[in-house]
C-alpha cells in the first residue's frame, strides 16, 4: 500500500496507516507450512520486482523510481517494527 495522502486530514490518514498495518500483521501471520511434505512456510517480505511506472500507479504500490519507465517496488514501512522478533533475512531464491 502506498502512503495516504498527505492532504487527508491526520484523523484519515492515521486510520489508513493504521489499516495498513493490521492488513501486514495479517499477511505475515498467515503463512503456510505443509510439513508431512517436508516444505516449511516461506514468508517473502521484501524481493527485487519492477514493474511499470503506470503499473505502480495504478496498483497504489510503493515504488523507487528509475531513469527509465520502470519503477522498484519497495519492502514493507513495516518490516523495522518487527524488530528483533523479525524473522532473518535469506539471500537467494526460486
Amino acid at each position: 500500500m502506498a502512503a495516504p495522502d498527505p492532504d487527508w486530514p491526520k484523523e484519515v490518514r492515521d486510520a489508513a496507516l493504521e489499516e495498513a498495518r493490521r492488513l501486514f500483521n495479517v499477511g505475515i501471520t498467515r503463512v503456510k507450512s505443509d510439513l508431512a511434505n517436508g516444505r516449511l512456510g516461506n514468508l517473502f517480505t521484501s524481493y527485487p520486482q519492477q514493474m511499470t511506472i503506470k503499473d505502480a500507479y495504478g496498483a497504489n504500490v510503493a515504488f523507487k523510481t528509475t531513469p527509465r519507465p520502470m519503477a522498484n517496488r519497495l519492502p514493507s514501512r513495516f518490516l523495522g517494527e518487527l524488530g528483533p522478533v523479525a524473522p532473518k533475512s535469506i539471500a537467494g531464491g526460486a
